[in-house]
């Protein structure tokens, strides 16, 4: 079973980004360079990773502020409760999200019981191409990691419509993500779980 993050495991908390974009805005008026290096780059973590040496010259302020806001994040409600049940019930469990590993291995440290669930982790990174979500080598990618065989079924809740039917094109079943009482119901309809 596989989750997409943003919308589904954490959402974004407005108050927090709000306080922290000024900081991030402050960072990137001190160093318009990286502004250019990004617009080239495939991704945040694509222009972290390639342009790493040319942090010497202060763009560490922009890497953390970055990162800090991208993850004014707080956990969805009843999602940690559901991930306990199937990861109890003997479910598998991956994430599948376009966040980038950087950004992920930070959210991660702030909320590692949430995380503790996941058995994988699956981001664009330059392993992959930066291959993100619709696109068929993003589901190619995570399908190659995870279910190499293709011999399991691969249910993926995900809150974007286009997400869900990219997943369904291509060897997954997608369903779009409401809350985690209808993300549970149809688990229980799947006879993976039993009804409350």
């Amino acid at each position: 079973m596989a989750f997409d993050l943003h919308d589904v495991i954490v959402r974004r908390d407005i108050a927090a980004t709000v306080w922290s974009a000024p900081l991030v805005a402050y960072e990137y008026l001190k160093h318009p360079t990286f502004l250019w290096r990004l617009q080239y780059a495939r991704s945040f973590e694509d222009a972290y990773n390639a342009e790493r040496s040319d942090y010497a010259d202060g763009l560490e302020g922009v890497k953390d502020s970055t990162i800090n806001t991208a993850n004014c994040q707080v956990p969805m409600e009843g999602m940690q409760e559901l991930l306990e049940e199937l990861s109890s019930a003997g479910c598998i469990l991956y994430l599948f999200s376009n966040i980038g590993g950087v950004v992920l291995d930070n959210l991660r440290g702030r909320y590692p019981n949430l995380f503790q669930y996941f058995h994988g982790f699956h981001t664009p990174t330059e392993h992959n191409t930066y291959a993100k979500k619709p696109s068929t080598e993003a589901f190619k990618s995570f399908l190659d990691l995870y279910n190499a065989e293709r011999d399991h079924t691969v249910v993926f809740f995900d809150d974007k419509l286009a997400n869900v039917d990219a997943a369904n094109k291509n060897g997954l079943i997608g369903i779009q993500f409401t809350s985690s009482a209808q993300a549970r119901s149809y688990i229980v309809s799947l006879g993976l779980l039993p009804a409350k």
